[in-house]
């Protein structure tokens, strides 16, 4: 090649003599150019790989295909794709080497499937068959074994509820009377047998039996306590023919007293809220203790709705001018010793404490509780609670807390606060 360049120069320098003077300054320099260049280029070194393939990138945009095996199964899910398939018309081995050909002015390459993973830039071919068949056999196992699962947890769960120690789940229960649940010694009967004035058999628990007091003492120590609901009680007083108990719930956040009692030949079992000695039990007045049984009834009967509700202890110093009328509960007729109130963390209305405290009452022997006159005082409604001759008066009145949220508050008068 550097030999035809070097004869075509030899020729074109014949042909320049025969041109006049100026045409031969311009076009010499210019054949000595072309020369060199020619002469540079044909040293370059030349390889037959740049020779045989042409950079992709230079490359017009193309669309890549291929062609559907007839080893896919049919029930195999096939995969989207945004490109048009151009049918060929005869198959395609993945052996074959890269064909390209012409078709509506678009090129269509049909490329053998490459183990290495696509560079970002280019464009993902399509899984090989074998990859979608692994691909679609390890969904249609991550499907069936999700099914087998279901259908594993609902047997379970059927079983579970055949099975005669299978325990359903239970709803969360309420707070119970702690009277209610105590429990009863074996055989024995309502009331104190004559081993207390009559007036005790008013008692929301007080029960006798014929046995001494040495063994009822010891059946209550090692059978009947602790239990479930109960801890072990604890020894206060033991006087011959009288002990007390002290007996505290699982939660240990109530507690009674135990009352032994022993005479003439039988064992008087008397729980209260207080503990006493025998002198206070045998001695008090008639009408006192008819008064003091009523009145622990409808203090046990708020602390079961303090528990069950989360109420708060009534501070008067503290708590009395939080009330919307606070001016109306300034007089002595109002007992705040049993006073609760609702906190704004476990809300609760005015007439769902009243029907909760009714069904409290009405298991301990009260008259239905109702609102009295007009029901109104002090901002809350007011009702009167009767058992027998005793009658008490109770308002749930509005109040605020510290951070101005509206409560309420229980409180008892002895006589009707609108007299």
């Amino acid at each position: 090649m550097l030999l035809l360049t070097v004869l075509s120069f030899m020729k074109s320098s014949e042909l320049l003599k025969n041109l006049s003077t100026p045409a031969q300054i311009v076009l010499r320099p210019m054949l000595l150019i072309s020369l060199v260049l020619h002469g540079i280029v044909l040293m370059l070194p030349i390889s037959d790989d740049l020779r045989k393939s042409e950079n992709p990138e230079k490359e017009e945009t193309v669309k890549i295909t291929k062609l559907p095996s007839p080893s896919i199964p049919k029930s195999s899910p096939s995969p989207k794709s945004t490109s048009r398939v151009t049918p060929q018309r005869s198959p395609v081995t993945l052996a074959q080497t890269p064909q390209r050909r012409q078709t509506n002015s678009q090129i269509i390459i049909n490329r053998p499937e490459s183990p290495a993973n696509p560079s970002s830039n280019q464009p993902i071919n399509q899984p090989s068959v074998s990859s979608k068949l692994s691909q679609t056999k390890k969904q249609q196992t991550s499907e069936t074994s999700n099914v087998v699962q279901t259908d594993q947890d609902k047997t379970s769960d059927t079983l579970d509820e055949s099975d005669q120690n299978y325990t359903p789940p239970q709803p969360a229960q309420k707070e119970v009377n702690f009277f209610a649940i105590f429990p009863r010694y074996p055989g024995a009967e309502k009331g104190s047998g004559g081993v207390l004035r009559p007036e005790f058999d008013e008692a929301t628990y007080i029960w006798h039996i014929e046995e001494d007091l040495e063994k009822v003492a010891s059946k209550f120590e090692k059978e009947l306590l602790p239990n479930q609901d109960f801890q072990q009680p604890k020894p206060l007083k033991n006087e011959g023919n009288f002990r007390v108990y002290e007996v505290s719930n699982t939660k240990g956040n109530e507690t009674k007293y135990l009352h032994l009692i022993h005479k003439d030949s039988k064992t008087s079992i008397y729980l209260e809220s207080e503990s006493y000695d025998l002198k206070e039990l045998v001695k008090n007045k008639t009408e006192d203790r008819a008064e003091f049984l009523v009145m622990a009834s409808l203090s046990t009967a708020i602390e079961t709705l303090k528990l069950q509700y989360k109420l708060k202890d009534f501070n008067v110093e503290d708590d009395l001018n939080t009330l919307i009328e606070a001016d109306k509960f300034k007089r002595a007729i109002f007992d705040f010793t049993i006073a609760r109130k609702t906190t704004a963390d476990h809300p609760i209305s005015p007439q769902e404490l009243a029907n909760t405290l009714n069904e409290q009452l009405q298991s301990l022997e009260f008259e239905p509780l109702s609102p009295t006159g007009d029901g109104e005082y002090g901002g809350g409604t007011l009702y009167k609670i009767k058992k027998d001759r005793f009658e008490r008066y109770l308002i749930l009145t509005p109040a605020k807390d510290e951070k101005e949220n509206l409560i309420t508050v229980i409180i008892l008068a002895e006589d009707d606060p609108r007299q």
